[in-house]
């Protein structure tokens, strides 16, 4: 946690109505999901919320691109926009997946749960236009050049990439701000604090919360969040691996079924 924010806290901790917001948050509990948009988690995902039984679902999106994800439809995006979407769809395509799709399995799951659905980031289109704008010829040219070889990044590189984050997500996130500082600071850091914080205001009157948020948010928003709720945070390797393993209950099931009917079919067969 940053001094400053500490230095706030040890001012107001002396007045009643901190005391009673302080009560509010340590009776909520968030559970922080780390998630890859681009990867099939929605197994996964459908598990989580119907373990937890959530009163409400916050996800790492706006009212327009939740409109979007449900209802399959999609304006004419600013260029950057265009471009970071048409890179996470190549990259879903090679995991079998549309974009988002794991998002849309949670919502699902939390409205047969009877969860309520509240986006907590900011305006996308709007964050991207002021990335573009803030960003230096050179960052705009490293992003470029950066966006066209992710468009052909294999399975292998992909995967080296997330081992690496997993290894020491700061270290991860510092070499990113080494090389595009404007990034970093709009479309990580600022994003931490804003969502971070909406958390904290949902706490207030909401006791059970899953948010679903990416992956690279988790190191940021967990000191945000740590030391005023309860707070279980499942990482993206913790969703692959539940994936995996009721990917394999599945097909076991299949196995069993279509060995029962492969049994009905001889005996009705035999004289």
């Amino acid at each position: 946690m940053n001094t400053g924010l500490k230095a706030v806290k040890s001012k107001l901790s002396h007045h009643k109505e901190y005391k009673v917001a302080k009560l509010f948050f340590q009776m909520a509990k968030i559970t922080l999901v780390g998630t890859g948009h681009v990867f099939d988690l929605s197994m996964a995902m459908k598990s989580v919320i119907k373990s937890r039984k959530p009163n409400i679902l916050c996800v790492e999106l706006d009212e327009g691109r939740l409109n979007a994800l449900l209802y399959k439809k999609r304006g004419r995006m600013p260029f950057p926009y265009g471009l970071l979407a048409r890179i996470q769809e190549n990259i879903a395509a090679r995991y079998g997946v549309k974009p988002g799709s794991e998002m849309m399995a949670g919502i699902e799951e939390a409205r047969n749960c009877g969860a309520r659905i509240k986006c907590i980031d900011v305006d996308a289109r709007s964050l991207i236009d002021r990335i573009w704008k803030k960003m230096t010829f050179k960052e705009k040219i490293g992003l470029l050049f950066g966006s066209l070889a992710g468009m052909f990044a294999g399975k292998k590189r992909i995967e080296r990439e997330i081992t690496t984050f997993e290894k020491s997500p700061k270290e991860y996130l510092s070499k990113i701000g080494e090389g595009f500082p404007i990034i970093k600071e709009i479309l990580i850091d600022e994003r931490n604090e804003w969502m971070g914080n909406k958390l904290l205001d949902i706490a207030k009157e909401n006791e059970n919360i899953v948010a679903i948020v990416g992956e690279g948010h988790i190191p940021g928003m967990k000191e945000i969040l740590e030391e005023e709720v309860e707070l279980e945070i499942i990482r993206l390797r913790d969703l692959r691996e539940i994936e995996k393993e009721k990917g394999e209950e599945r097909k076991g099931k299949e196995g069993k079924e279509n060995g029962s009917q492969a049994h009905v079919t001889i005996s009705y067969d035999l004289p």
